[in-house]
């Protein structure tokens, strides 16, 4: 699968992108800006300038010095985006109403918060 024209439409960095997704809606970042976030990544990761940085500053970066198919790429940025609002579904399906979602401070905010306030 290394030839450009014979890559899929979801590979296994496909999850990655995803997962991603799922942390972006968890870091409080809009759908838009994670979108072009996302969508500015894949243009740059597969640009030839951004395969020379990669290549000269991480050479363990998988793929440093492949490209990805235009199908490969639309199937990752769809994945990054799967992951943003299968997460934000799944906050809003488990507050109630009348509340504002609340899975992030309830792991990660006033928790945090009290842990700084303590050192």
């Amino acid at each position: 699968m290394d030839d450009v024209e014979t890559q899929p439409f979801l590979d296994q960095y496909s999850l990655i992108h995803m997962a991603v997704g799922i942390l972006f809606y968890f870091w409080k970042i809009s759908f838009i800006l994670s979108s072009l976030t996302q969508a500015t990544f894949m243009l740059l990761n597969n640009s030839e300038a951004g395969n020379r940085i990669l290549g000269k500053y991480a050479p363990q970066y998988p793929n440093a010095r492949k490209q990805d198919s235009w199908l490969n790429m639309l199937g990752d940025n769809m994945s990054f985006n799967f992951g943003w609002l299968l997460a934000s579904a799944v906050d809003t399906s488990l507050t109630p109403p009348h509340q504002e979602k609340q899975i992030y401070d309830a792991h990660v905010g006033p928790a945090a918060a009290v842990i700084v306030e303590k050192k």
